[in-house]
């Protein structure tokens, strides 16, 4: 269970669009140390009440990635710190899963197959223009 998706994250969603680049590059820098659960709770809403059924709320990702590249970001500090947050969001959801797996806590994986290629795809589409950024920090990350 995770209170983020109704407390936190809406104040950060908030940050992420100020018009005060370092005000961006702190509340990107705030989704850093999110874990898994609370990567779950922004992704995964519930259309129903069955936990069979539920939908992909890609806005909190895409907002992140939209924020690592020069076309929609044009301070490098904040493009740079959403790269890294975007790293820290694999580490969370794609790293735990394969870490869980050999042990027996195998129906604590919440996110599927299908999730998880769909994830790799997106940040992988935007990873290509962040590799020919003009700015070193940023391509680093």
């Amino acid at each position: 269970f995770s209170v983020v998706p109704e407390t936190l994250y809406p104040l950060l969603r908030v940050a992420l669009h100020d018009h005060v680049a370092a005000v961006r590059a702190c509340a990107v820098s705030s989704l850093g140390p999110f874990l898994k659960h609370d990567w779950v709770g922004l992704f995964l809403s519930d259309s129903d009440s069955s936990k069979e059924q539920c939908s992909i709320d890609w806005t909190p990702l895409e907002q992140i990635l939209n924020m690592c590249i020069v076309h929609n970001e044009k301070n490098a500090h904040v493009r740079s710190s959403s790269c890294k947050v975007i790293g820290d969001i694999c580490t969370a959801c794609i790293w735990g899963d394969l870490r869980q797996e050999g042990n027996d806590t195998h129906e604590t994986l919440l996110f599927s197959d299908g999730f998880i290629l769909s994830l790799i795809c997106k940040i992988s589409e935007v990873m290509i223009h962040v590799l020919t950024d003009e700015n070193a920090s940023v391509r680093s990350m």
